[in-house]
């Protein structure tokens, strides 16, 4: 049964206003959303502004963002424009839908880049299913979504159950979303991953904001029952685990125990197919990039002397500054700050643009009496190795435990494993 099929009669509800959203972690209010329906000539405008404020390592960090998709009639993407502000960095990104493709064309403060993504179906948005939901009643399906905040188009999978109002159940990039959504497509409530929670708020109330913003870092601690002293010096790693790890040659998980041990490479450090090429983010072609490469590691014999030297160098130029960002290899070159994201972004692009297979690894790390999420670097050099240029640590230690490899469309899949990661430790080795 569908609710409303002529989508024109929720184009009169909804263009009258917007709507304003509070963004609430945990009890803490962390900034606000506003989104507007109109109608085109063509079919539909939809437009999402998101504001947030967190604190990071006791530094409070301001970000806005703001989404226009312009669609046809049935709800498809025809183009979209999305722009990203936030001390660190300005990025805009527009995409085309055109003869199959998504083009994409990106501006930041550094440079420009662009990307053709091949559709095999039509092109949708978050923002704009629970407007499908409304068209269609029940239903469980499949679409093709391009996500912003990582500038990929990757599947979502959608569960519909229709009540007093109509709930969502999305699973997209390894998180899930929950909507409650009434009859003419207005969003009520949105449960996100981090148990990050948006409702339905007058505008004055949405607006207003804590006074003290949240500490992102301590709510996503992991606590465990051991104090490791040293902990760059951990060569070996046991312990008792609840989550979804990683496993390769470097960390194993058998039943709940996980044991993770330091990698070396292998001589003559040789490499394999794959792993090296250029993203919109990680821009491994970029000459400036190209030739800093080559540059940094001049003189050097081998693929595991050139690593050795990358991270070093990364780790001597980027000033560890935590920031908000749409992480990009090129926007570090130049701003020289950031936090584990750039670093890795920065080792990673400079690497692939030495034909050196590089991957960003995603997980937690153990810092000051926890496990906090970070990000570093895995090279293959005779074998996969793991390598940490925010530390500068050529061998990354054993307390570094991966949980996703893959640049920001795979790491979306952490906020999913927040609050659900336990970690015993039974015993280190230095």
């Amino acid at each position: 049964m569908k609710y409303f099929y002529e989508m024109n009669i929720i184009s009169l509800l909804l263009c009258l206003l917007p709507y304003w959203y509070g963004t609430y972690l945990g009890e803490t209010k962390v900034g606000y959303i506003r989104r507007e329906v109109d109608t085109t000539a063509v079919g539909y405008k939809f437009s999402e502004l998101q504001h947030i404020e967190l604190n990071m390592m006791g530094v409070r960090r301001v970000a806005t963002s703001l989404v226009v998709y312009h669609t046809d009639k049935e709800l498809k993407i025809n183009e979209f424009t999305f722009e990203f502000r936030s001390e660190a960095q300005h990025l805009i990104c527009e995409g085309t839908v055109d003869d199959g493709s998504l083009l994409l064309d990106i501006t930041t403060d550094a440079g420009h880049s662009d990307k053709r993504v091949t559709l095999r179906e039509p092109l949708y948005a978050l923002t704009i299913l629970p407007f499908i939901a409304v068209r269609e009643g029940n239903l469980t399906d499949r679409y093709l979504l391009f996500d912003p905040t990582t500038l990929s188009v990757e599947y979502a999978t959608v569960n519909i159950n229709r009540g007093d109002t109509l709930e969502l159940t999305i699973n997209f990039l390894g998180t899930t979303t929950h909507m409650w959504v009434d009859t003419t497509g207005v969003v009520l409530k949105e449960e996100g991953p981090m148990g990050v929670l948006s409702k339905l708020e007058p505008e004055s109330l949405a607006t207003k904001l804590a006074g003290e913003t949240r500490e992102i870092m301590a709510f996503a601690a992991i606590p465990t029952n051991v104090t490791i002293s040293h902990p760059r010096r951990v060569k070996y790693l046991k312990a008792i685990v609840k989550g979804e790890f990683l496993q390769d040659e470097r960390q194993s998980l058998r039943g709940d125990t996980l044991i993770v041990r330091v990698v070396e490479p292998i001589p003559p450090y040789r490499v394999i197919e794959g792993h090296t090429e250029a993203t919109p983010l990680i821009q491994a072609d970029d000459p400036q990039i190209k030739r800093l490469a080559r540059k940094v590691t001049r003189w050097s014999i081998n693929n595991w002397s050139r690593v050795q030297k990358l991270v070093h160098w990364v780790s001597d130029y980027v000033e560890d500054f935590p920031t908000v960002s749409v992480p990009s290899a090129v926007d570090v070159l130049k701003w020289k700050k950031g936090d584990c994201n750039e670093h890795a972004v920065l080792f990673c692009a400079l690497a692939r643009a030495l034909g050196i297979p590089c991957e960003i690894v995603a997980g937690i790390v153990y810092m000051e009496g926890g496990f906090y999420y970070h990000a570093w670097n895995r090279v293959y050099v005779g074998r996969w190795v793991d390598v940490d240029p925010t530390f500068d640590q050529v061998l990354a230690d054993a307390t570094h435990i991966g949980l996703v490899l893959g640049g920001l469309e795979h790491q979306a899949k952490i906020m999913e494993l927040v609050g659900k990661i336990k970690i015993e430790i039974l015993e280190y080795k230095e």
